[in-house]
């Protein structure tokens, strides 16, 4: 995938997760449109350009957000770390249950941010927001069960030499 491709779809995302946010927000649960995007190009093995969606949409939330700088970068950094290090115990481009895995990242997402935010002097207690870090966790889980089918469809249709299969199994790697 080309960097240019990859920088418009960054762009796309982090506009729409910060303008149509009141649109998307649903009990004060605010799906990561970045990390969904991550996990999508993660499971359809565009893993070298994860690297960079990380660094760059990283970077684009940090300077959107009014928080400390780096949160967002650390944070996805950790996440991408933990999909590396599962990839080497499992063979997840077999999908399935995998895509699963946005639920504890999204809640490892949320707890990071607040301590990372906690670390530089901004005191938000992880207790008071548990509920809504769960339920944006579920949240992020059911748009990314319904988003990655059809981003498997337009993937298919744009790239149809590309003829990879997505199957509903999970293979232990031996």
């Amino acid at each position: 995938m080309k960097i240019t491709k990859l920088i418009i779809l960054i762009l796309i995302l982090t506009v729409l997760q910060y303008s149509a946010s009141s649109f998307l927000q649903i009990n004060f649960a605010i799906p990561n449109l970045i990390l969904i995007g991550i996990f999508c190009l993660f499971f359809m093995d565009y893993r070298n350009e994860v690297i960079f969606v990380v660094i760059f949409g990283g970077l684009l939330l940090d300077l959107l957000n009014s928080t400390s700088f780096g949160s967002n970068l650390i944070v996805l950094a950790i996440i991408v770390s933990g999909l590396y290090a599962a990839q080497r115990y499992f063979e997840i481009s077999k999908i399935p249950l995998f895509i699963l895995l946005i639920f504890p990242a999204s809640i490892i997402y949320d707890a990071v941010y607040i301590l990372y935010n906690f670390l530089f002097g901004i005191h938000l207690r992880i207790f008071d927001f548990w509920q809504m870090i769960l339920f944006t966790a579920i949240y992020n889980t059911i748009l990314i069960l319904i988003i990655f089918p059809i981003v498997i469809f337009i993937n298919r249709k744009l790239f149809p030499n590309q003829n990879k299969e997505y199957s509903l199994e999970l293979m232990e790697r031996t």
